[in-house]
Formats: C-alpha cells, sequence, structure tokens
C-alpha cells in the first residue's frame, strides 16, 4: 500500500478498517483464516471471495452486490468484476463472512 496502488489484500484491509471499522490482517494468507466459511450462493455486500490464481497464489475481492465484487487488477486498477467470469469461477476458491448477520 503505497502511492503507487495497492494489491488485493491491502484494498479489503483498507475497506474493512474504514467502511466498517473492523481490524482484519494485511495479508490473504491471514484473512483467509477470519469469519466462517459460507457458500458462494449465499454470499451478499461485505462477504469476501478469494481465488487461487496461481502456483501458490491467492487473491482476494469483496461482494458488492449480488455475482459481483471489487479487488485489484496490476493492469487495471481497483475494478468490479462479475463471479460469473469464465476466468474466477475457474479460480474460485471460497467465500467468507466476516460482518455480523
Amino acid at each position: 500500500m503505497t502511492q503507487d496502488g495497492v494489491d488485493c489484500s491491502g484494498l479489503i484491509h483498507t475497506i474493512y478498517k474504514d467502511a466498517f471499522g473492523i481490524e482484519i490482517p494485511r495479508t490473504t494468507r491471514e484473512q483467509v483464516l477470519r469469519g466462517h466459511k459460507i457458500s458462494k450462493n449465499s454470499t451478499k455486500e461485505g462477504d469476501l471471495v478469494f481465488f487461487k490464481t496461481g502456483y501458490n497464489k491467492r487473491h482476494i475481492g469483496i461482494i458488492i452486490e449480488e455475482g459481483k465484487f471489487i479487488h485489484t487488477s496490476q493492469k487495471h486498477g481497483v475494478i468490479v468484476s462479475q463471479l460469473s467470469n469464465p476466468y474466477w469461477q475457474s479460480t474460485y476458491w471460497q467465500s467468507r463472512r466476516i460482518l455480523p448477520e
């Protein structure tokens, strides 16, 4: 998290702190251990979605509305993507809920 940009886990860390007043760890590796696992079909705003994007590479986003999540892209910066996109469907790993019900 520098003036040059933010990575996916830094974005999620900042959103949770600024929007929800909740401190979560800074790295994807630690973020995936927070909250509880939920099904992809039951995600709602504020839930986290995790992806395995390569050997030992993980990516994270946050649901902003049904079927859409915000995350970072090295090429395009902070973007909104569809969970139904074939790439995200093929790399989907798990969803987690941290916010209280």
